[in-house]
């Protein structure tokens, strides 16, 4: 059984402020000539904002909507300690990119399709059996973040955008996860949001 939640998210507004900022943030990425960027066996490392997931937070950077998401993950997503972690990170696939089955680290997992083409789907692995789900602009997908996904290669002209998350309940926060908030921190991978009242 496919155990996904869905949802209307962000307007089409918010969308395309954000796909403004996957433009500019892959702008800076590829400005910094990070030497340690290497390709994994899911995604090559020509898909910067992706391959770059740990040097930056889409919530660190885009504050207004953290409680936002907050709002929506504490009327969601049932029984999670909080504060909460936070990965955030844009994806950007330009033609012939996509990412091959994978899984995350936290409690939790979270897409947001921001615009482009919308085929092919998000593909999720249950049972042995693949299940596409159709991508919609501004809808989240909310999962568990053991659940395999992959993207099949963007076959248009346009690119693809999304918003990847990782949730980390209070409970699941360890040290190395904790460091990756730090002020002081190579990585700024992780936005620590408190429950909303």
């Amino acid at each position: 059984m496919l155990n996904i939640i869905k949802s209307e998210f962000f307007n089409q507004n918010q969308c395309n402020e954000i796909i403004k900022y996957a433009k500019n943030k892959k702008k800076f990425l590829l400005n910094q000539n990070y030497n340690d960027i290497k390709k994994t066996s899911y995604y090559d490392s020509n898909l910067i904002t992706t391959s770059c997931y740990n040097r930056y937070n889409f919530f660190v950077d885009n504050p207004k909507f953290a409680d936002m998401f907050a709002h929506f993950i504490k009327n969601r997503v049932i029984n999670l300690s909080w504060p909460i972690g936070v990965q955030a990170w844009v994806n950007i696939y330009e033609t012939n990119q996509g990412i091959s089955a994978h899984d995350h680290s936290g409690d939790f997992s979270a897409n947001v399709f921001l615009g482009g083409e919308i085929n092919p789907g998000i593909c999720y692995i249950v049972d042995d059996e693949i299940i596409t789900i159709q991508n919609k602009i501004g809808e989240i997908q909310v999962f568990p973040s053991n659940l395999k996904h992959f993207v099949l290669p963007n076959q248009s002209q346009k690119e693809r955008y999304t918003l990847g998350m990782c949730i980390y309940q209070f409970s699941s926060l360890t040290n190395f996860i904790l460091s990756g908030s730090c002020i002081n921190s190579k990585f700024k991978e992780i936005a620590l949001l408190a429950e909303p009242s």
